[in-house]
């Protein structure tokens, strides 16, 4: 109140006696009535004030960020049109080719990964099994259903006269199906995604599911009885071979190159 008073040029003590003469000529309740009434007065008018600088500086601001939108995308139009010209291709079209690039490099590369540890896993044959001859029904077939066979082969495991030949032959079949399964889940994935690699990459890639497709046919040749003893042994030194130092080997040499192709 004050403040306005002295915007008026109203001295400080001049100010002092209008308010007592005020209070005691209208009351101090009216005093106080007019007195609030004022208050509100200045302060809505204050409100107001705010308001107005705050809407004139959120429109200011607005128009700036639209000015320099407008900038931005007229340089992302010249740079694609640039493009364009330059390369007789669409920008757009390069981002797609890059994204697919990028996501099938992923795939593969995942897919190759899994495929050799399941390799490394599983692609020599069961070295060591346990005197199964004398376990009794109960600890035969938790045994087994710990190696996942289903009830038939339980079954056949427990009737047999020969039961550590005849598990070690179904280990071993079963052990051929998975990683076939993530031999060809592979190559359908790099066949897929062929279009968009480099050839040196692909070529890479593809030499390796050649290896991880030879364990797999190498592993069936094992475990059939018409295969001689020879070839046999043959295939287990490639296996043994392939499956370790030198598939890693030409995994590492890939991966620096896709690497080397994603920060073009």
């Amino acid at each position: 109140m004050e403040n306005l008073w002295n915007a008026m040029g109203v001295a400080t003590p001049f100010v002092t006696a209008i308010v007592f003469g005020a209070i005691a000529f209208f009351g101090r309740e009216t005093f106080k009535s007019v007195l609030q009434n004022e208050f509100s007065t200045s302060l809505e008018d204050y409100k107001k004030s705010i308001q107005k600088e705050l809407s004139e500086f959120t429109s200011s601001l607005k128009k700036e960020e639209n000015k320099e939108l407008a900038k931005l995308t007229g340089e992302i139009t010249r740079a694609t049109e640039e493009f364009k010209t330059t390369t007789g291709r669409s920008l757009d079209r390069k981002i797609r080719f890059s994204e697919k690039e990028y996501e099938g490099l992923s795939e593969c590369w995942l897919l190759l990964r899994t495929t050799f540890e399941v390799i490394n896993e599983i692609a020599l044959e069961p070295s060591m099994l346990p005197p199964i001859e004398n376990m009794d029904e109960i600890q035969l077939n938790q045994y087994l259903t710990s190696l996942g066979l289903d009830e038939n082969q339980q079954s056949t495991v427990n009737s047999s006269p020969e039961k550590i030949k005849l598990l070690f032959h179904i280990l071993s079949k079963k052990n051929e199906k998975i990683i076939k399964s993530n031999c060809d889940r592979f190559l359908e994935s790099l066949y897929k995604y062929q279009l968009f690699f480099d050839e040196d990459i692909y070529a890479d890639f593809h030499e390796l599911f050649a290896i991880s497709e030879n364990i797999w046919f190498k592993k069936n040749q094992i475990s059939n009885p018409n295969i001689s003893e020879e070839t046999k042994l043959k295939n287990r030194e490639y296996i043994l071979e392939n499956k370790g130092v030198k598939s890693r080997e030409k995994m590492s040499r890939l991966i620096e190159k896709i690497k080397e192709n994603l920060n073009k």
